[in-house]
């Protein structure tokens, strides 16, 4: 009945060493499939966490805001990076580049965090980025051009802000580029950005009622297309696309996992991806390349995998 806010995995073919941000339960390392014993890392509430793709040794796991924590040694310890708890969301979101080897994570308004140097001398610095008056409230780093991020926006308190931007250079002075558009509701929060076949097939979610949650554009942000389909009324709080065939795309939804075989038509039709899993809130949905395995994090049931494509 763990509440997991995210979880991440090792890129190495039947592995099960895991980490997953838990509420009120720290930071938690898996090391056996099924129900089994678990490591607490880092303590109280445990928020996103990461496992360097090309290198496992390297681990980060975090507290509320910018309190981060790094194992160099495949997780068998962690040491505190950062501890700042003025800037960022309470669960705030961050992105490992794991190309660059830099830590991305929310700060204030218009401001991201940037640590570089994951895999030696870390570096935390405060970056100054036009992101419309808001804070970022989703992060994806691009999988095609170097140093390049994408950030999604969210509400401040009673304000809505639900805007897109690119970052290029991101890892040096940022350029910031806004492509969203009219067309994404400006009154909510992206809890999500995915890419998909290149960088201009982007996937944004929504975590509001009340609201189209799914939107995608296939020419880099000019245009952004509703694929919310039959979709219930319901917050959407991640997307991943097959990477092999991004016509096909998985959702965390607050009732558990959504599927569909082809997003790119007028109104997609989804269905309910649960077998084995619960009609349960899910948080996060991450890839490995290693097998094709994707690991569920839910609010209330535990962290699930399966090779769903």
């Amino acid at each position: 009945v763990t509440q997991f806010y995210a979880a991440d995995q090792v890129n190495g073919s039947g592995s099960n060493v895991m980490l997953a941000g838990a509420q009120d339960n720290g930071s938690l390392r898996f090391t056996q499939a099924g129900i089994n014993s678990t490591v607490e890392v880092s303590g109280g509430d445990g928020a996103f966490c990461h496992i360097d793709q090309d290198n496992g040794n390297f681990q980060i796991s975090s507290f509320v805001f910018n309190v981060f924590f790094r194992s160099t040694n495949g997780g068998a310890s962690f040491s505190n990076i950062l501890n700042n708890q003025t800037f960022g969301r309470f669960i705030n979101p961050t992105e490992l580049d794991d190309n660059a080897n830099i830590l991305y994570s929310g700060a204030n308004e218009d401001q991201y965090i940037r640590i570089s140097g994951i895999t030696g001398s870390t570096n935390p610095q405060l970056i100054n980025a036009n992101l419309g008056g808001f804070r970022a409230s989703a992060f994806t780093a691009s999988p095609y051009t170097n140093n390049r991020i994408f950030i999604g926006t969210g509400t401040n308190g009673s304000s809505g802000g639900s805007k897109v931007f690119r970052v290029d250079n991101a890892n040096a002075t940022p350029t910031v580029t806004e492509i969203s558009t009219s067309a994404i509701p400006g009154n909510g929060y992206i809890s999500s950005v995915a890419i998909g076949s290149s960088d201009n097939q982007i996937m944004v979610t929504l975590s509001n009622y009340g609201l189209v949650s799914v939107w995608e554009t296939r020419n880099g942000g000019t245009t952004w297309v509703n694929r919310e389909g039959n979709l219930p009324d319901m917050p959407i709080r991640w997307a991943l696309y097959n990477p092999n065939n991004t016509d096909q795309v998985l959702l965390a939804t607050e009732l558990g996992v959504w599927s569909v075989e082809n997003v790119n038509v007028s109104s997609p039709v989804w269905e309910v991806t649960n077998t084995g899993l619960a009609n349960v809130r899910t948080d996060m949905l991450q890839y490995r390349d290693s097998d094709g395995q994707v690991i569920v994090a839910t609010h209330g049931r535990g962290v699930y995998t399966a090779q769903p494509f």
